[in-house]
Protein backbone atom coordinates (compact mmCIF):
# COMPACT_ATOMS: atom_id res chain seq x y z
CA UNK A 1 0.00 0.00 0.00
CA UNK A 2 2.77 2.46 0.92
CA UNK A 3 4.58 2.21 -2.42
CA UNK A 4 1.33 2.61 -4.36
CA UNK A 5 0.25 5.63 -2.30
CA UNK A 6 3.61 7.31 -2.88
CA UNK A 7 2.95 7.70 -6.61
CA UNK A 8 0.05 10.06 -5.88
CA UNK A 9 0.10 13.82 -5.43
CA UNK A 10 -3.22 14.91 -3.94
CA UNK A 11 -4.82 17.98 -2.41
CA UNK A 12 -4.56 18.42 1.35
CA UNK A 13 -8.37 18.29 1.43
CA UNK A 14 -8.36 14.83 -0.18
CA UNK A 15 -5.79 13.68 2.36
CA UNK A 16 -7.51 15.00 5.46
CA UNK A 17 -11.17 15.09 4.36
CA UNK A 18 -11.66 18.74 5.35
CA UNK A 19 -13.35 21.37 3.19
CA UNK A 20 -10.36 23.76 3.03
CA UNK A 21 -6.93 22.98 4.46
CA UNK A 22 -4.82 25.91 5.63
CA UNK A 23 -2.73 24.15 8.29
CA UNK A 24 -1.01 20.84 8.87
CA UNK A 25 -1.61 19.44 12.34
CA UNK A 26 -2.47 16.18 14.07
CA UNK A 27 -5.15 15.31 11.51
CA UNK A 28 -2.58 15.64 8.73
CA UNK A 29 -0.10 13.42 10.54
CA UNK A 30 -2.78 10.82 11.17
CA UNK A 31 -3.90 10.94 7.53
CA UNK A 32 -0.30 10.49 6.31
CA UNK A 33 -0.04 7.40 8.49
CA UNK A 34 -3.12 5.96 6.82
CA UNK A 35 -2.38 7.26 3.29
CA UNK A 36 1.40 7.73 2.83
CA UNK A 37 1.13 9.75 -0.39
CA UNK A 38 4.11 11.03 -2.34
CA UNK A 39 2.99 14.63 -2.46
CA UNK A 40 0.49 17.38 -1.84
CA UNK A 41 -0.64 20.03 -4.31
CA UNK A 42 -1.72 23.38 -2.91
CA UNK A 43 -4.16 25.76 -4.58
CA UNK A 44 -5.14 29.38 -3.86
CA UNK A 45 -7.58 28.35 -1.12
CA UNK A 46 -4.70 26.80 0.84
CA UNK A 47 -2.53 29.92 0.71
CA UNK A 48 -3.37 32.71 3.15
CA UNK A 49 -0.19 34.44 4.38
CA UNK A 50 3.56 33.88 4.16
CA UNK A 51 3.79 32.68 7.77
CA UNK A 52 0.78 30.38 7.40
CA UNK A 53 2.12 28.78 4.21
CA UNK A 54 5.61 28.30 5.58
CA UNK A 55 4.30 26.78 8.82
CA UNK A 56 1.97 24.44 6.91
CA UNK A 57 4.69 23.19 4.58
CA UNK A 58 7.24 22.83 7.39
CA UNK A 59 4.78 20.87 9.53
CA UNK A 60 3.75 18.48 6.78
CA UNK A 61 7.38 17.77 5.89
CA UNK A 62 8.13 17.05 9.54
CA UNK A 63 5.19 14.63 9.70
CA UNK A 64 6.17 12.99 6.41
CA UNK A 65 9.70 12.46 7.68
CA UNK A 66 8.37 10.90 10.90
CA UNK A 67 5.71 8.74 9.21
CA UNK A 68 7.27 7.87 5.86
CA UNK A 69 10.95 8.47 6.50
CA UNK A 70 11.19 10.92 3.61
CA UNK A 71 10.05 14.33 2.45
CA UNK A 72 7.03 14.85 0.21
CA UNK A 73 6.69 16.65 -3.07
CA UNK A 74 4.89 19.87 -2.12
CA UNK A 75 3.50 21.19 -5.37
CA UNK A 76 1.78 24.26 -6.74
CA UNK A 77 0.77 25.79 -10.07
CA UNK A 78 2.78 29.00 -10.05
CA UNK A 79 3.18 29.85 -13.73
CA UNK A 80 3.25 33.62 -13.47
CA UNK A 81 0.36 35.64 -14.86
CA UNK A 82 -3.17 34.41 -14.21
CA UNK A 83 -2.10 31.08 -12.69
CA UNK A 84 -0.19 32.25 -9.62
CA UNK A 85 -1.35 31.03 -6.23
CA UNK A 86 1.21 33.12 -4.33
CA UNK A 87 1.89 36.11 -6.60
CA UNK A 88 -1.83 36.80 -7.03
CA UNK A 89 -2.36 36.79 -3.26
CA UNK A 90 -2.15 40.36 -1.89
CA UNK A 91 -0.59 39.08 1.35
CA UNK A 92 2.61 38.08 -0.45
CA UNK A 93 5.25 40.59 -1.51
CA UNK A 94 6.72 38.78 -4.52
CA UNK A 95 7.39 39.87 -8.07
CA UNK A 96 4.36 39.47 -10.34
CA UNK A 97 4.44 38.75 -14.04
CA UNK A 98 1.63 39.80 -16.37
CA UNK A 99 1.68 36.69 -18.58
CA UNK A 100 4.03 34.38 -20.43
CA UNK A 101 2.84 35.47 -23.89
CA UNK A 102 4.40 38.89 -23.40
CA UNK A 103 7.70 37.23 -22.48
CA UNK A 104 7.53 34.87 -25.44
CA UNK A 105 6.78 37.81 -27.73
CA UNK A 106 10.13 39.38 -26.83
CA UNK A 107 12.03 36.30 -28.04
CA UNK A 108 14.45 36.88 -25.15
CA UNK A 109 15.00 33.62 -23.29
CA UNK A 110 16.81 35.54 -20.53
CA UNK A 111 13.45 36.97 -19.52
CA UNK A 112 11.93 33.48 -19.28
CA UNK A 113 14.91 32.36 -17.21
CA UNK A 114 14.42 35.31 -14.86
CA UNK A 115 10.76 34.36 -14.38
CA UNK A 116 11.68 30.78 -13.55
CA UNK A 117 14.47 31.79 -11.19
CA UNK A 118 12.30 34.33 -9.39
CA UNK A 119 9.31 32.04 -9.00
CA UNK A 120 11.49 29.08 -8.04
CA UNK A 121 13.23 31.16 -5.38
CA UNK A 122 10.10 32.29 -3.61
CA UNK A 123 8.46 28.86 -3.88
CA UNK A 124 11.53 27.35 -2.21
CA UNK A 125 11.35 29.99 0.53
CA UNK A 126 7.79 28.88 1.32
CA UNK A 127 8.57 25.15 1.25
CA UNK A 128 7.20 24.34 -2.21
CA UNK A 129 9.58 21.98 -4.05
CA UNK A 130 7.60 21.18 -7.20
CA UNK A 131 6.07 23.71 -9.58
CA UNK A 132 3.75 22.54 -12.35
CA UNK A 133 5.19 25.21 -14.61
CA UNK A 134 6.07 26.59 -17.02
CA UNK A 135 3.09 26.06 -19.24
CA UNK A 136 4.63 24.42 -22.30
CA UNK A 137 1.45 24.43 -24.38
CA UNK A 138 1.77 25.80 -27.88
CA UNK A 139 -1.11 28.16 -28.60
CA UNK A 140 -2.36 26.69 -31.87
CA UNK A 141 -5.87 28.12 -31.60
CA UNK A 142 -6.10 31.84 -30.79
CA UNK A 143 -9.66 31.28 -29.52
CA UNK A 144 -8.41 28.94 -26.78
CA UNK A 145 -9.40 30.76 -23.60
CA UNK A 146 -7.88 28.14 -21.28
CA UNK A 147 -4.30 28.49 -22.51
CA UNK A 148 -4.35 31.98 -24.06
CA UNK A 149 -1.67 34.24 -22.59
CA UNK A 150 -0.35 31.44 -20.35
CA UNK A 151 1.54 30.12 -23.38
CA UNK A 152 4.89 31.54 -24.47
CA UNK A 153 3.73 31.49 -28.08
CA UNK A 154 2.28 29.99 -31.19
CA UNK A 155 5.25 27.95 -32.37
CA UNK A 156 6.85 24.90 -30.82
CA UNK A 157 10.29 26.47 -31.26
CA UNK A 158 9.44 29.59 -29.26
CA UNK A 159 7.65 27.69 -26.52
CA UNK A 160 10.42 25.10 -26.23
CA UNK A 161 13.17 27.74 -26.03
CA UNK A 162 11.31 29.73 -23.38
CA UNK A 163 10.27 26.70 -21.33
CA UNK A 164 13.80 25.27 -21.32
CA UNK A 165 15.23 28.63 -20.21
Amino acid sequence: MQKVAQVFIITPEALTDVSVATAAGDATKEALTKYPVGGIIYFAQNVRTPDQLQKMTTNIQTYADEVEGMKLFLAMDEEGGTVSRIANNANFDVKKYTNMKSIGDTGETDQAKEVGTTIGSYLTEYGINLDFAPDADVLTNSSNQVIGSRSFGTTGKTVAEMAVA
